[in-house]
């Protein structure tokens, strides 16, 4: 280096150490870094036969947004996480399996969510508007449907 013949020794020293400091603490740092880290989901599928479908949806009660779904694909699925309008939603009752339990090919299942929008979300609910319910399946699995803010329907199983 050019700069470690201009330094004295006791310098020379204190920048050696401070380079191996630096490269200790990052391997350190990778170590220790979990390897179970779940990547990003990004497939998104389409509807239709081989897919989990959304059966029926009630959100009339804009805080409780209640989902039935059927599972139209060859092998069973889980739950990893739900979406409405890109903020996560955490509050859930039913029988549909969230992270643990599958829900069984051509089985259907019931899923109540409490919508909720953080404060720090731009999310408000609006009657009448279409938001986007996206569902993550652990199987590598991401679907999405429309639901409506104040309105209850049964989509077609095809």
């Amino acid at each position: 280096m050019v700069i470690l013949p201009l330094l004295g020794s006791g310098a020379r020293g204190l920048l050696t150490g401070l380079v191996v400091g630096i490269i200790v603490g990052v391997l350190l740092t990778l170590a220790f870094v979990p390897f179970t880290v779940r990547e990003e989901r990004t497939q998104t599928t389409s509807l239709g036969r081989g897919q989990p479908i959304l059966e029926a949806y009630d959100w009339t009660d804009v805080n409780h947004l209640n989902i039935t779904l059927k599972n139209l694909s060859s092998s069973s699925i889980t739950i990893y996480r739900i979406y409405l309008n890109g903020i996560l939603q955490n509050g859930y009752t039913g029988d549909c399996p969230i992270d643990n339990g599958e829900l069984a090919s051509s089985a259907t299942c019931f899923l109540s969510i409490a919508v909720s929008c953080p404060l720090s979300s731009t999310l408000t609910i609006t009657l009448g508007r279409v938001y986007s319910l996206r569902i993550e399946f652990y199987e590598d699995l991401v679907v999405s449907y429309p639901v409506t803010a104040g309105q209850s329907t049964a989509l077609m199983t095809a």
